[in-house]
């Protein structure tokens, strides 16, 4: 997470230096750069916004299918939901998307302890 939110502190001051530019010696103000450059920032803000409540979203339904689970700990469908549940949740959690080992351990305990 922190290095994402480097990454678009770089490009929001990137496109917010790119509203003045350099022209015949002195500074000019470009006020379609700075209007384009909040339109960018509000798709990059509302991108992240809905990127939480997806991570939000799986988590719940993670916790639902966990306690779903514990009611009937030997149902192989309810196993199996959990599981797929937990991979979501988890990998909603990387960068890149994709599940570590460590993921999948806690995904096997947050089971066996449900059961």
């Amino acid at each position: 997470m922190l290095k994402t939110a480097f990454f678009f502190s770089i490009i929001l001051e990137g496109l917010l230096i790119g509203g003045v530019s350099w022209f015949k010696g002195e500074f000019t103000f470009n006020i379609y750069w700075v209007g384009g450059s909040f339109v960018v920032i509000f798709l990059i803000l509302l991108g992240l916004a809905a990127n939480e409540e997806e991570k939000e979203t799986a988590q719940k339904n993670y916790r639902n299918a966990l306690d779903i689970l514990s009611r009937d700990p030997k149902n192989p469908q309810l196993r199996q939901n959990a599981l797929d549940c937990g991979r979501r949740y988890y990998s909603s959690l990387r960068d890149n998307g994709r599940l570590t080992i460590y993921d999948e351990q806690a995904i096997t305990n947050d089971i066996l302890a449900a059961g």
